[in-house]
C-alpha cells in the first residue's frame, strides 16, 4: 500500500520528495485529505481551504508516507500537540478562541560557500496554530524535519500569556 501511495503521489508532486502528507478533520467528522485517489490517480488538494475555514476543523495531522501512520497532529479545539508519540498539553486558556492551523513545508539548502561544494536539500515543515487573545497574537509552532527530529519555533509573546507546553505520555 506505502509504494502505491508514494507512487501516486510522485506523479502529480514534483517539488522535491514528501516525508508527509496532511488530513484535516472537519467537526461533522469528515475528512479533508491532502491527497484524494480516485481509480488510482491522485488528486491535491490545497491547504488554503483549511486555512480560510478554520472554524470547521478540529484536528490536522501529518502522515508519513513511508508507512502510512500519523506522526505528528494538533487538536485545534484543545491546542495540544502529539509529535511521533509524545505529547505536549496545552496551558494556555483558550476558552471561546478559535484555533487557527498554521502548516508550512520549506526546502532547506546547506552549502559551504568556502568550496561551493557540500550541497544538500531537504524539507522540513512547520506545523502550528494561532490565535488572538485579548488583542495579543499567540503562536505556538514546531518545525519538524524529515528524521522526525522536532525543533520549537519561538515567538515573542505578550507578558501576560505564556506559549509553554506540559509533556505527558
Amino acid at each position: 500500500m506505502e509504494k502505491e501511495l508514494k507512487e501516486a503521489i510522485d506523479k502529480i508532486y514534483n517539488q522535491g520528495e514528501l516525508e508527509f502528507f496532511w488530513n484535516a478533520y472537519k467537526k461533522d467528522n469528515s475528512i479533508f485529505s491532502q491527497f484524494e485517489f480516485i481509480e488510482e490517480e491522485a488528486k491535491e488538494n490545497l491547504f488554503t481551504d483549511v486555512d480560510k475555514h478554520p472554524e470547521n476543523y478540529k484536528k490536522f495531522e501529518l502522515v508519513s508516507i513511508k508507512d502510512s501512520k500519523i506522526k505528528f497532529s494538533i487538536d485545534l479545539e484543545t491546542g495540544n500537540f502529539t509529535l511521533n508519540g509524545l505529547t505536549i498539553k496545552n496551558n494556555i486558556n483558550i476558552d471561546d478562541c478559535q484555533l487557527k492551523c498554521t502548516f508550512w513545508r520549506r526546502k532547506a539548502i546547506t552549502l559551504n560557500i568556502l568550496t561551493s561544494k557540500g550541497k544538500s536539500r531537504f524539507l522540513y515543515y512547520i506545523l502550528g496554530w494561532h490565535t488572538n487573545i485579548d488583542g495579543a497574537n499567540i503562536k505556538k509552532e514546531y518545525r519538524i524535519f524529515p528524521d522526525y527530529s522536532v525543533q520549537e519555533v519561538l515567538h515573542k509573546q505578550s507578558r501576560k500569556l505564556y506559549a509553554r507546553g506540559k509533556i505527558i505520555n
